[in-house]
């Protein structure tokens, strides 16, 4: 009777071989053969999916900003998210690794279109703050006390845009401060509504 489970092991084996023995989605594992097609058609599904159009920008790498005058920090910034929608354009630079929880904002309010150059005149604001779990420091580019700040969309749509945000300084409670570099990224890829 001991042999019994030793048995019934190779007989089950055999069973599921003969009954196909695919994986749990019921799909057989490629052969060597299949596997350059199926690795082909995944890499092409995977890179389409960022973008609909293949000219369109690639999301651009992190960076850091050096921050002078009334703040001297090192700041990196590796994580863009954003919003595009109803003449807007919001995009969010973060540090993934939460080195630092300042967030960069570059914002179009209300006049976003695509292509072009904006200004303060035309609904831009850029803005450096802390989110929780900082000191909820906050610093903006602002026209009317002397600063320049600008960006210039050069690739995009109503859903898009792939640039620059420029500015020579911001200012807060703490102060005037610079960032070198004084320009930055901007990207932004979202879904239209249906």
């Amino acid at each position: 009777m001991p042999r019994a489970p030793f048995l019934l092991f190779p007989l089950l084996c055999s069973l599921l071989a003969a009954c196909g023995g695919g994986d749990a989605a019921g799909k057989d594992s490629p052969t060597p053969e299949d596997t350059s097609a199926d690795t082909a058609s995944d890499t092409a599904s995977d890179t389409s999916d960022d973008t609909a159009d293949s000219d369109f920008p690639e999301a651009p790498a992190g960076f850091t900003l050096q921050l002078g005058g009334a703040r001297s920090d090192s700041l990196a910034f590796d994580e863009t998210t954003c919003t595009a929608n109803a003449g807007s354009l919001r995009v969010f630079w973060r540090n993934r690794a939460r080195a630092h929880v300042f967030v960069l904002i570059t914002e179009i309010m209300g006049r976003y279109t695509g292509p072009g150059t904006y200004d303060d005149t035309t609904g831009v604001r850029l803005k450096l703050q802390e989110e929780a779990g900082g000191a909820l420091a906050y610093f903006a580019a602002d026209a009317a006390s002397g600063d320049t700040l600008s960006v210039e969309v050069t690739d995009g749509d109503a859903y898009r845009a792939s640039g620059t945000a420029t500015t020579s300084g911001m200012r807060g409670e703490e102060g005037q401060i610079t960032l070198t570099p004084g320009s930055w990224p901007v990207w932004c890829v979202t879904t239209p509504p249906s």
